[in-house]
């Protein structure tokens, strides 16, 4: 959970009151803000991460002050139209193409309020930009650089800078391999031929997003103008940060001023903090809480919670609400509903208990995990649970394998270093810590595994699961696997299964298959090869099966009557 720090006193002074810790206590945990400690006159809390705006002092401040009725409504936000631009060049569009800025004039800075900056711009990295990803934020000192600005990609050997940390010169390419954060972040740029640059009129460097800003426009207790640039691939993401920015900057005293951001096919004036509009059924909200609430009521509760409520004519049960552009958590009319219940008050919301029974399913899948469990220990194997997470020594090296997979870049531990791609090292693992014991050992696992699809823009990874079983005996060969897995995907409902050719250096050559059933291949079995049963120390042979879950759930389809039949049962 994301956590701020609240000074005691300056909390008091901002919302213009002398509340005690307890009155604090009280509201805070009324608009979803949780106190885990009170320490030298700072509140240690946390929030929902759905409220980025909670990380700043300004975004509590402005919550408190309409639950407590001292400012209610749709905060007002005063911007006037300013004349910097920032040009976006179409070398960015296949780097990092999105780009929104924003001015701060006359801003009053000292070093805590400076650090409190960096924080609220860490913690908006995490929960906005997906560490970065989505979203990089950029804070500069107006002053010491000339507009207009320009947006634009270069190749890492062409420009050098002083990056924020550093004294001396670098090229994009050196930030990426000596900076901490070049070194950090570098998987977010590093796979481009040029890489994302702002520069002012006479080429100096503001920024190499979204790795470091330039030492050139360090925000120090001078700094009187601000001028903020966010760039990323999510333009919700990106207007998120610089209004929740923006506006506690507003909120601290500053001048807010737009900057006109000219991409190649439009022009954006950026920030706007123009409210979005969303209708609300008074009928099916009233029902949903249970309460009685008079339309007058309702706009007060909304009032309470800094939204505006606008009854859309007297013959209609139908509200227009207003939400303050720092909200963005606001995706469905339940949302609505839900903030009608914070401006009520959950403490003023009496408990009913209900009587009537209410009833649920379990979804396809795990109704499949349920079936393929109750199979596989009819057929005499046990269960094991083992760690999604391993190490590429039991994974990789002892399997004899080479595979593209997911690793841990802050491991706990060495035994935990990546996420592994299939289930059968684990279950061989299992058998070397039971090697001493009575034979035969018979198990099997459904869990987790991780594959790379870089057709998932935000992972580039794909999570599955994965059913694997198998055997440890002086008896266990191919024929004993082929035997159980027949008996297997008999029992699931599977007909007409096709064995093919199937070669891994896993496998004892010529003792393995790929198994197809209605044109999905659906996994593979196979005896284990003596040299991977060496590196793992296993003294007898064995023999496995490995299938994914997906694959079975689209081989069933044209059967499914007999999964839920047995389902059923």
């Amino acid at each position: 959970m994301p956590s701020i720090d609240l000074e005691i006193e300056e909390l008091n002074r901002l919302i213009g009151l002398n509340l005690s810790i307890d009155d604090l206590k009280k509201n805070l945990s009324q608009i979803a803000i949780s106190v885990e400690s009170v320490e030298n006159g700072v509140i240690k809390a946390e929030y929902n991460p759905n409220r980025p705006d909670y990380c700043t002092i300004e975004g509590v401040v402005r919550q408190l002050k309409g639950r407590l009725g001292l400012e209610k409504g749709l905060p007002e936000f005063k911007i006037e139209k300013g004349s910097v631009t920032l040009t976006v060049d179409k070398s960015v569009s296949e780097i990092r193409p999105l780009i929104v800025c924003g001015i701060a004039r006359n801003v009053v800075l000292d070093y805590k309020k400076i650090q409190r900056l960096m924080k609220i711009q860490e913690d908006l990295h995490r929960l906005v930009g997906r560490d970065r990803f989505k979203a990089a934020i950029g804070v500069h000192d107006l002053d010491k650089v000339t507009p207009p600005f320009k947006y634009l990609g270069v190749r890492p050997e062409d420009v050098k800078f002083i990056p924020l940390g550093e004294r001396v010169e670098m090229n994009l390419k050196e930030i990426l391999e000596k900076h901490p954060k070049g070194v950090e972040y570098a998987h977010l740029v590093n796979k481009y031929d040029r890489y994302p640059l702002i520069i002012d009129r006479e080429g100096k460097v503001l920024s190499f997003p979204p790795i470091i800003n330039g030492v050139l426009t360090q925000v120090t207790e001078e700094t009187e103008n601000i001028f903020l640039d966010i760039t990323g691939y999510s333009m919700s993401n990106i207007l998120m940060a610089l209004n929740i920015l923006s506006t506690a900057l507003y909120d601290s005293g500053a001048r807010l001023e737009t900057v006109n951001v000219k991409y190649p096919d439009k022009t954006l004036t950026t920030p706007t903090l123009e409210p979005e509009i969303m209708t609300l059924n008074k009928r099916e909200a009233v029902r949903i809480l249970g309460l009685n609430l008079s339309d007058k009521e309702i706009v007060e509760c909304f009032s309470r919670v800094r939204f505006k409520a606008e009854k859309v004519s007297e013959s209609e049960e139908k509200f227009k609400i207003y939400i303050p552009p720092y909200r963005f958590d606001i995706l469905h009319e339940i949302d609505l509903v839900e903030e009608l219940a914070v401006g009520y008050g959950y403490d003023e919301i009496k408990p009913l208990y209900r009587h009537a029974p209410t009833t649920g399913s379990y979804s396809s899948k795990n109704k499949l995990i349920t079936q393929l469990k109750r199979i596989l220990v009819g057929l005499q194997l046990l269960e094991v649970v083992t760690s999604s997470l391993t190490n590429e020594e039991d994974h990789f090296r002892k399997m004899l394998l080479e595979e593209e997979h997911v690793q841990l870049l802050n491991p706990v531990s060495s035994e935990y270093t990546i996420f592994r791609i299939n289930i059968l090292p684990s279950l061989l693992k299992v058998f070397s810590i039971n090697r001493h014991a009575q034979l035969p050992q018979r198990i099997f696992e459904i869990g987790d595994v991780l594959k790379i699809d870089e057709s998932n823009l935000e992972t580039k990874t794909r999570r599955e699961v994965n059913v694997a079983f198998a055997v440890m005996d002086d008896s266990a060969n191919y024929t004993l696997i082929k035997e159980l897995t027949e008996a297997f995907i008999r029992e699931l409902g599977l007909r007409n299964i096709v064995y093919n050719y199937f070669k891994k250096p896993f496998i004892l050559e010529g003792r393995g298959a790929a198994l197809t059933c209605n044109s999905v291949e659906i996994g593979w079995i196979g005896e284990i090869h003596p040299q991977v049963l060496n590196n793992f120390e296993i003294e007898y042979p064995v023999c496995a099966a490995e299938f994914a879950l997906t694959s079975l759930e689209a081989a069933l389809k044209p059967d499914s009557s007999k999964l839920q039949q047995d389902t059923n049962a």
